[in-house]
């Protein structure tokens, strides 16, 4: 049984959604916005639909945290036809824009936000303090699925956003952003769940999976903001020489040790194994190290304060911001 909970959320959202046709209403440039009818009619489903929560969440025997908010579902559907138009034109957004995103003074504020994995309320959460792009810009730095019981949601939203606003939204990639990690951490089942194949299905649940990870492979994986400040999902790399090492993905293969890391294919890209592609998702600060080592997560490495003074001076940077790991340095509003 399901109740429906506080929606303010998402009517404000949809409020300010239709104050976005008043041209005095933004502070974005009117030819900014791109206007497609699908994409339209998903963000006012997304932003008109109920949250609802369990009743019994306090009664639940395995449940010994009693005072925590219940967890909050998205009452939404969207049709294999309408996630293959979405994935299309988010991965055409995508690869308008380079691998490195800079973000310029004109373009603040700016709200960061990090790893949202499948939470859908607490993307709404987020867009009701801050409200919608029209006004301010935002940058998320990955992992918007996995973990979570509807990434579905949280991507198709953020997907909607980041096509309509190119120039206010942007999405970098997360390491969970990739067909490895979706397999294990829950992403695939969520999508083979909601669209079962039933044995010979096109349109079944793993061809779901498949058209977000074609969108996911063009995503951008860096940002830089005024010059000064560098985001990214993971962290920094070793192999990066300069900043535009990020951009130059592509190139042919040379029997040169430090090309070997370094090289990338070209977007659209799975993640890679190793070098800058698989650093910048999958490395990690780790203050007890002067420089870099192995990851004990098996992949990518683990930098040091000397690794990140190194990182800053060279490359002209004030501030390193990422995700991928919990804050236990939580800040209350």
């Amino acid at each position: 049984m399901v109740e429906r909970i506080n929606s303010n959320a998402n009517e404000n959202l949809g409020q300010l959604e239709e104050e976005g046709d008043d041209e005095d209403s933004l502070s974005l440039d009117l030819d900014d916005i791109v206007h497609d009818d699908l994409i339209g009619d998903l963000l006012i489903r997304l932003l008109s639909s109920p949250l609802i929560s369990d009743p019994y969440w306090s009664k639940q025997p395995t449940n010994t945290l009693k005072n925590i908010e219940p967890p909050a579902y998205l009452n939404f559907r969207i049709t294999y036809e309408e996630i293959v138009h979405l994935c299309s034109m988010a991965a055409k957004s995508f690869l308008e824009q380079p691998a490195l995103i800079r973000i310029q003074k004109d373009d603040l504020p700016l709200h960061i936000v990090a790893d949202l994995h499948g939470n859908i309320a607490q993307v709404l959460r987020v867009f009701k303090y801050c409200g919608i792009p029209q006004r301010d810009s935002f940058l998320f730095l990955g992992d918007y699925v996995d973990r979570g019981v509807q990434g579905i949601e949280v991507i198709t939203l953020l997907f909607c956003l980041k096509i309509r606003y190119p120039y206010q939204v942007y999405l970098l990639r997360g390491n969970h952003e990739d067909a490895n990690t979706t397999l294990n951490y829950g992403f695939f089942d969520e999508c083979i769940t909601r669209w079962p194949s039933n044995g010979r299905n096109p349109k079944g649940g793993d061809r779901v999976w498949r058209h977000f990870l074609e969108a996911f492979n063009c995503m951008p994986v860096a940002a830089i903001i005024a010059g000064k400040i560098y985001c990214a999902h993971g962290g920094i790399s070793p192999f990066i020489e300069k900043l535009e090492d990020i951009n130059n993905v592509g190139g042919k293969f040379r029997l040169n040790a430090k090309s070997c890391w370094t090289l990338q294919i070209k977007r659209p890209s799975v993640v890679p194994a190793y070098g800058i592609g698989c650093d910048l998702l999958w490395s990690d600060p780790s203050p007890q190290r002067d420089g870099w080592v192995l990851s004990h997560r098996g992949i990518s490495f683990l930098f040091g304060p000397k690794a990140v003074e190194e990182f800053c001076q060279k490359h002209n940077i004030d501030l390193i911001l990422r995700g991928h790991q919990i804050n236990n340095e939580v800040i209350a509003q």
